[in-house]
């Protein structure tokens, strides 16, 4: 049997917050709560359309209002957004949702380094195999990066 990884098991094994500083883990939360409740939105909305991932934004847009911030993204995505819409409860909606979220991502989160280890790993053998003398050494604290394994290749041949 072997371990099939796909494209967003792979982008976990490098997605560390762990040198954010607190402001940017703060507007991270907030970008993620109210993209959460603009899907809500969306989909209350325009339910007969499909699923889209919110692209990025524009990060002036979190200074705006929660409502503001849904008009832009209506905008941009070609949608209507008409009177009646109870942002309050919407905003805190997409709060519920960011924080179901993060509970789940403490899960994969768990397997972050455990990733990033084997994929190293298997560089190493790769490189080994084609004959190169390989060493890996972490050349720093996780706390100043959590990029911190260095892989060095010598021709062994």
């Amino acid at each position: 049997m072997t371990l099939q990884l796909s494209r967003d098991d792979l982008r976990l094994s490098v997605t560390n917050s762990g040198t954010a500083s607190a402001s940017q883990i703060k507007l991270r939360n907030k970008e993620m709560a109210w993209k959460l409740a603009y899907d809500c939105l969306r989909r209350q909305l325009y339910p007969s359309l499909p699923y889209r991932n919110i692209r990025s934004i524009d990060k002036t847009w979190l200074k705006l209002t929660f409502a503001a911030f849904c008009q832009q993204l209506a905008i941009r995505d070609g949608l209507f957004i008409g009177d009646g819409v109870d942002w309050q409860q919407l905003e805190q909606q997409g709060w519920q949702r960011q924080h179901d979220v993060m509970r789940l991502n403490l899960v994969r989160f768990a397997f972050r380094r455990a990733i990033e280890l084997w994929l190293v790993s298997d560089m190493v053998t790769c490189l080994e195999r084609l004959g190169y003398v390989v060493s890996v050494t972490e050349f720093c604290s996780r706390h100043v990066t959590p990029r911190n394994i260095l892989i060095s290749v010598k021709n062994g041949k």
